[in-house]
């Protein structure tokens, strides 16, 4: 074969290779939720026959028919069943169905090697002669708060006995809502937000510290939450994030309670955010506003740029709070108005100091809200310092002039320095 064809080949050899590469990572699960499968059940003693077998939503069900003529005794029922991660024990159990009776069997759970081994012995039930009973696996799959969407999902639970395949596919959706109100005015407030979470009911949602929930809030700062009427959820605080975990059967409602700081915003109205999320993914978003500011007035209406009048819309009587600077300064509002001198008229010299308004806190409530400047403002200190030196050093000029110009009156310069000389050739 020639140099150029064994080149040839071997590229082509290798573009197919790329891609078969490729499009064997891009295949992906496209569902986080679980996948169930019983790998064998086994009842003795031996002369049950399986006559049929049955999927629903979420249990398997085995009609065994008794080969035996006459009565016989039912002691032991064991099942194997995988155990993927997301299924967990404590969701499954056994059900016996005789005589249009039905009974949970006491079974013994243990995990063995990724096995749930489910055992019910000593049952001690008499099977008459070609009776038929039902044996029936029920389970509640739960999944992680990670497949929490609006979208629907496949589950798909695969039982084999026998050497016959069952499969039953189970036709998952969950979905979240979010409803909030607040309550209440000025920067603290209660919020009463209901988190929903739906989906089908045979449906266990679990959302752990790993991967939880979370209630995440922009525009106020959460100094305490709860959630008093969730059995099955809880609540940790996380920064502005509430973290829900916990696990229980859909549907479900979380009820927050919380009470916020709202954050001084360019608004009187405050527009608060609620997020809930998963991770990095924001599944819905709800905001509400409140009355959490008042519109603060600031003018300088004198020559003398260090005396403020401070006014506000409404007739408030209250304490004003502002940074001037590095100082933080009080003063009393009576029906809206008040007057404030500022001693920063002596220092520092000339640096430009922004004033800033941040609360106003009304009397008898004491309901606090942030400060709304209808412009900003700002002074420049030591002014007045340099005005007087300017006066100290034109009165002592003055003075100066005044002190020679007398001096000179009573004391007359020599006689000498009116006298010419004068020179005869």
């Amino acid at each position: 074969m020639k140099k150029p064809v064994k080149i040839a080949i071997a590229t082509i050899l290798v573009i197919s290779l790329t891609i078969l590469a490729g499009l064997s990572e891009a295949k992906k699960p496209e569902s986080q939720i679980p996948r169930l499968e019983a790998l064998n059940i086994t009842v003795y003693p031996q002369w049950l026959k399986l006559r049929q077998t049955q999927a629903n939503m979420s249990s398997f069900s085995f009609t065994f028919e008794s080969t035996a003529t006459e009565p016989m005794s039912l002691q032991n029922v064991t099942v194997l069943l995988s155990s993927p991660q997301g299924i967990k024990v404590e969701n499954i159990s056994l059900i016996l169905g005789i005589n249009g009776t039905r009974l949970v069997l006491p079974a013994v759970f243990s995990e063995r090697n990724h096995t749930i081994i489910l055992m019910a012995s000593g049952i001690n039930l008499t099977v008459p002669a070609r009776k038929q009973i039902e044996i029936k696996i029920a389970y509640i799959p739960e999944v992680d708060a990670s497949v929490l969407t609006s979208k629907t999902a496949n589950m798909t639970c695969t039982l084999l006995l026998d050497g016959y395949k069952l499969t039953n596919t189970i036709n998952l959706w969950t979905n979240a809502s979010l409803k909030t109100v607040a309550k209440g005015q000025g920067t603290q407030i209660n919020i009463y937000t209901n988190v929903t979470l739906t989906g089908n009911n045979s449906l266990i949602l679990r959302a752990t510290t790993e991967n939880p929930l979370a209630l995440c809030i922009t525009g106020a700062d959460i100094l305490v939450a709860t959630n008093p009427a969730s059995k099955d959820f809880s609540l940790t605080q996380d920064g502005n994030c509430l973290k829900i975990t916990g696990a229980g059967r859909l549907p479900q409602t979380i009820n927050v309670q919380a009470q916020l700081k709202v954050q001084k915003q360019d608004s009187p109205i405050a527009t608060i955010s609620m997020q809930l999320k998963v991770g990095n993914r924001t599944i819905t978003v709800k905001q509400t506003t409140t009355e959490a500011g008042k519109i603060l007035s600031i003018r300088k209406p004198y020559i003398i740029p260090y005396i403020l009048t401070l006014t506000t819309p409404e007739p408030i009587n209250g304490t004003l709070t502002l940074i001037i600077g590095e100082t933080t300064r009080q003063t009393r509002l009576t029906m809206g108005k008040a007057t404030l001198i500022l001693p920063e008229a002596f220092w520092p010299i000339l640096t430009p100091i922004p004033i800033q308004a941040t609360e106003i806190t009304l009397d008898g409530s004491q309901t606090t809200f942030y400060a709304v400047q209808d412009q900003p403002e700002t002074i420049i200190p030591g002014i007045a310092t340099l005005a007087l030196v300017a006066i100290i050093a034109l009165a002592t000029g003055f003075i100066l002039y005044r002190e020679r110009k007398r001096n000179k009156k009573k004391n007359p310069p020599p006689i000498t320095e009116f006298i010419e000389e004068i020179e005869i050739s």
